[in-house]
């Protein structure tokens, strides 16, 4: 196990359950925003992205472009595979997925961070699921991801704001 798994949170139980208000507000905000503003209904790659940049990132800000690229850079790569794999058939789709490979590569590699990171191949792994490739509307996808990407990075930066106002009080 590692060390995180092994430590308790170092909240209070209150603290916990206002952090828990917070994601469950922000979800709810999220949802009803996204919906009555853009028309978006892929809400849960907004949410996989706002899961990656906080628990893989920590929330660090410095993180985020790269975050947003690499979940833009993973909806290209799950679309490619599957624009291919349509016009051309098998072989389309082999060439679909040697792209993927190089890419997978490239990120093993760490040439290429800002494009190529685990924000980029865990959409690649989630988004080629047949039963969300066979659905997918890449345009809404992108949009969604992007505005959620934005409306999680304010409430985070509320957030922040607020436990270091509250800190120094």
């Amino acid at each position: 196990m590692t060390e995180q798994a092994q430590q308790p949170a170092l909240l209070s139980r209150f603290d916990g359950f206002l952090i828990l208000l917070l994601v469950v507000g922000s979800i709810i905000g999220w949802i009803v925003l996204g919906t009555m503003l853009f028309g978006l209904t892929s809400f849960f790659a907004s949410f996989m992205f706002a899961w990656c940049w906080v628990n893989v990132e920590q929330g660090d800000f410095k993180q985020w472009p790269q975050c947003l690229i690499g979940a833009i850079v993973g909806i290209g790569l799950t679309w490619q595979s599957q624009f291919f794999a349509a016009q051309f058939g098998t072989p389309g789709l082999v060439t679909g997925l040697l792209i993927i490979i190089a890419a997978i590569y490239v990120q093993i590699m760490n040439w290429a961070p800002i494009a190529l990171n685990r924000c980029t191949m865990l959409f690649v792994t989630v988004l080629a699921a047949p039963a969300l490739l066979a659905k997918m509307d890449f345009v809404e996808l992108l949009a969604a991801v992007s505005l959620g990407a934005v409306y999680f990075a304010a409430v985070i930066k509320l957030a922040v704001l607020y436990a270091t106002r509250k800190a120094t009080a």
